[in-house]
C-alpha cells in the first residue's frame, strides 16, 4: 500500500462517518418534529362552573379512594388477627409422639 491508498482510506473512512452522524441528527430532529405535530391542542381555560365541578368530582373520587383505603385496612387487620390466633394454637399444641425406632435396617436393590 502507498501513502496516497492510506489517505483515501482515512478520508472516506472519516467521510463515512460525518455522514452517518449527520444522518442521525437529521433522523432525531425528523422524529422530533413528527412528534410534536400529532400533540393534541391544550386545554380550553377552566371557567368557575367547570372547575367548580371539576373539584366536587375530585372530592368525590378522594373520598371513595379514602374508604377503599379503610376496608383494605380492616380486611388487613382482620387476617393479622387470624394469623396470630392460629400461631397462638400451633404454638399451645401438644406435640404429637415420635414413631418408635427400627431395630432392623432394610437393605433394597438398586
Amino acid at each position: 500500500m502507498s501513502g496516497n491508498d492510506i489517505i483515501q482510506i482515512i478520508s472516506v473512512t472519516t467521510i463515512g462517518a460525518i455522514a452517518l452522524m449527520v444522518t442521525g441528527h437529521i433522523g432525531r430532529a425528523f422524529q422530533r418534529w413528527m412528534e410534536t405535530r400529532h400533540q393534541p391542542p391544550p386545554p380550553a381555560p377552566l371557567d368557575e362552573a367547570r372547575l367548580v365541578a371539576t373539584l366536587d368530582e375530585l372530592r368525590d373520587r378522594v373520598a371513595q379512594l379514602q374508604q377503599s383505603v379503610d376496608a383494605s385496612a380492616v380486611e388487613l387487620e382482620r387476617i393479622a388477627e387470624a394469623d396470630r390466633y392460629i400461631a397462638k394454637l400451633v404454638s399451645e399444641r401438644v406435640p404429637a409422639p415420635l414413631p418408635a425406632a427400627r431395630a432392623e435396617r432394610v437393605i433394597t436393590p438398586h
